[in-house]
């Protein structure tokens, strides 16, 4: 069973290319009234109902050969229809038959196509190119993740997931390689009592590999319990509310993703290895911890560097689906913005002495204030400038994610204002009310408090929102059209439309151009007037198109008297309450809304279905601060015997607390400086790109509330790393730190 195919088959077998016209598929509903089964014998008749009509000059005339019925074809019942999808329809009363089939028996019912897409082929590029032939249904807002702030939505996603990979990649390398790096005595050992390189390796490499595949098996674990929780909290890369009905457990990404871990975490191990492996016994068992092994870390960054812009771009688009299935645009934006990223972070891990200066630089004001601590941490900056690279590089990429990020909430928030400026703001709209007679209408014009009403017709089958719309509801005061007297008589006399900036950009279309539409009469050519959201919004889709109603008469045969909706803009301080009763006796609605809550209600979504960033940008920044304390509480062990020394000079716990509270201090202050100052022109890039490929004229807002959070958090983050190491060193022993090999 598939519960998005258009039908299943609940018994027998289903269609294929070599039944020909004699087999057909009927659901079960039908089955039972007829009663018939597999293999029992159908006669598929045309049906009885009246001659065909289409709309011709605003009448409805019988079509040539309308009366001409199609044949009587005799079939078998292959297969049963479970109640699913097209079995559903008209109660039940549905026959599946091959097209050829339902063309003989039918011949003058208009014909509908489906098109799937190859994997990766670009939907948009699809429509364009089927749009000269074919009048394309484009229900965009109705699919799927289609919605041009759900394809916003989960392209910040997949930044997401590729932000937390390089996250992942640079705490498990940078950890493996300092605790590699603290146990070169152990391999200078091993080497002088006999053992081999390749025993060596083996060992650590056994050892990396068992922490792998462990780390693996519970990442893979708790990824899946993460992404159920999730689903039960209706939490989806398409936003929040998204109901889901089937959990599955995609394998091969997974299993990609569990493969990729291996390998960083191999790399992690094998690198460092490789250079030590190389080294005379004797050097190594003369070396004192870290600092004295520091040449070896030299090539650590270059190495990562590469895997970091080379090497994980490849594999994230491999293993993602939803990268994979994207178009061409949206792929090139994606890899654009984690290049800028990724490169950003490589250059501060391949040229680690621009961070080492900015830090010493900070440290400059703290001499004379805490003496011993600042000069402790300079020579910890300068004898291991690439872990210290590594650590801002590490803080920094998340914190500039989360600027860049925060530029599509702020300006999918800016996009509803600036829409609902143009179009909502001190309007009422009125729906589900009967038909009323347009002349009718007046009376609500007269309604104290209303300053202008619109009035919508029916709207038109033509693969989008075509309503008409009088052509003085847009000549009124402060109207579209009012006093440009060329655009009114336009509107008036030719094939005109009004359409929406969304519409404009999902049907790539501008003013003066036009817009083929399928009539009764053949196609016809609309051209478009005016693009604005001034004109004919109502609370359904913004992507929409008005026209005059005397041109819905003539090609769709749209009584033009007759209103369905209404939207009024209502004066400041009009009390709704008898507004609405005043309307009610003209215009008997069954639904009643104000622009201002509509607007209200699309700011509420945006903010409900971009908390999701929040909470995953808070879980990349936990991991961050555990890779923090990972590398600052490797050090402290390397740097044992300095501290034992340190002690046994009579530094206090208050002076070696600030020391690392210093470090970290260092650490978050550079981070967030290199966090604002990469983030803003990446936040651009973002909403631009994002603009491009999801059909949005957002504007460009600075998220300046949190460009505040980025030092604070920084701070946060460094200072709370700190905590554990120096707390750890705080309680070591003086006498045995100074004995520590």
């Amino acid at each position: 069973r598939n519960p998005f195919a258009h039908y299943n088959v609940a018994s027998g077998d289903n269609l294929d290319d070599l039944d020909g016209d004699a087999y057909v598929l009927i659901a079960e509903v039908l089955a039972r009234q007829l009663g018939v089964g597999l293999g029992d014998d159908l006669e598929v008749a045309p049906s009885v109902r009246a001659p065909t009509q289409r709309c011709v000059d605003g009448k409805l005339v019988e079509v040539a050969g309308g009366q001409t019925r199609g044949e009587t074809v005799k079939v078998k019942v292959k297969g049963l229809l479970s109640n699913h999808a097209l079995a559903r329809r008209n109660s039940g009363l549905v026959v599946v038959a091959p097209f050829s089939l339902a063309r003989r028996v039918t011949p003058l019912a208009m014909s509908f196509y489906q098109v799937n897409r190859r994997p990766g082929a670009n939907p948009d590029d699809l429509k364009r190119a089927l749009s000269t032939q074919f009048q394309i249904l484009d229900q965009r807002s109705a699919m799927l993740g289609e919605g041009s702030d759900e394809r916003a939505f989960r392209n910040g996603i997949k930044i997401l997931g590729l932000l937390a990979l390089v996250m992942g990649m640079l705490v498990v390398f940078q950890t493996l390689s300092q605790t590699l790096m603290e146990r070169l005595r152990q391999i200078g050992l091993m080497r002088c009592l006999g053992a081999s390189r390749q025993a060596v390796a083996m060992v650590f490499l056994v050892d990396g590999l068992l922490l792998a595949v462990l780390g693996a098996v519970i990442g893979v674990a708790g990824g899946i319990a993460l992404a159920w929780t999730m689903a039960q909290m209706e939490w989806t890369t398409l936003g929040v509310g998204k109901q889901i009905n089937d959990f599955e457990v995609p394998l091969r990404p997974v299993a990609f993703a569990a493969g990729l871990g291996l390998f960083f975490t191999l790399c992690g191990s094998a690198f460092p290895l490789f250079k030590a492996r190389n080294l005379p016994p004797v050097r190594v068992l003369q070396a004192r911890g870290l600092g004295d092994s520091g040449y070896l870390l030299r090539g650590v960054n270059v190495f990562l560097f590469v895997m970091l812009v080379g090497v994980l771009p490849v594999s994230y688009l491999a293993m993602t689906p939803l990268v994979a299935e994207e178009g061409r645009e949206e792929r090139f934006v994606l890899l654009q913005v984690a290049g800028i990223v990724m490169l950003f972070g490589g250059l501060l891990l391949i040229a680690p002495r621009i961070v080492t200066t900015c830090g010493r630089a900070l440290l400059v004001p703290l001499r004379h204030r805490l003496p011993l601590p600042a000069f402790m941490v300079e020579k910890i900056v300068t004898r291991a400038p690439g872990r210290f690279a590594s650590a801002v590089c590490g803080l920094s990429v998340v914190l500039v994610s989360m600027v860049a990020l925060k530029h599509i909430t702020y300006a999918l928030w800016a996009d509803v204002r600036q829409f609902s400026a143009a179009s909502m703001d001190d309007h009422l709209f009125f729906r589900d009310g009967p038909p009323t007679r347009v002349a009718d209408l007046s009376r609500v014009r007269a309604i104290p408090g209303v300053e202008s009403a619109e009035f919508f017709t029916a709207t038109a089958k033509v693969g989008f929102l075509l309503r008409g719309v009088p052509v003085d509801c847009l000549v009124r005061e402060g109207g579209v059209l009012e006093g440009n007297l060329d655009l009114i008589e336009a509107y008036r006399s030719q094939r005109t439309m009004i359409v929406s900036s969304r519409w404009a950009e999902l049907h790539w279309k501008k003013a003066g151009q036009t817009k083929s539409l399928v009539t009764g009469a053949g196609s016809k050519d609309y051209t478009i007037l005016q693009v604005t959201d001034a004109a004919g919004f109502f609370p359904d889709d913004r992507a929409w198109a008005v026209t005059d109603p005397q041109w819905l008469q003539k090609d769709f045969c749209i009584d033009a008297q007759q209103a369905e909706l209404m939207a009024l803009t209502v004066a400041p301080r009009t009390k709704l309450g008898p507004l609405r009763e005043q309307v009610s006796e003209v215009f008997p609605h069954k639904w009643f809304k104000t622009g201002n809550d509509h607007r209200e209600y699309l700011l509420r979504d945006v903010t409900r279905d971009f908390l999701l960033f929040d909470v995953l940008l808070f879980l990349i920044l936990c991991l961050v601060g555990m890779g923090l304390v990972n590398t600052m509480t490797i050090a402290a062990v390397g740097r044992a015997r300095e501290i034992g020394v340190l002690r046994a000079l009579g530094m206090g716990d208050r002076a070696l607390r600030q020391m690392f509270l210093l470090e970290g201090g260092v650490v978050a202050v550079i981070g967030a400086i290199v966090a604002i100052l990469i983030g803003l022109p990446l936040g651009h890039v973002v909403v631009t790109g994002l603009n491009t490929v999801a059909g949005l004229q957002a504007p460009i807002v600075i998220p300046w509330l949190y460009l505040a959070l980025v030092p604070v958090l920084a701070l946060a983050t460094g200072l709370l790393a700190a905590i554990l190491p120096g707390s750890r060193a705080v309680k070591m022993n003086a006498s045995e730190a100074v004995r520590y090999e």
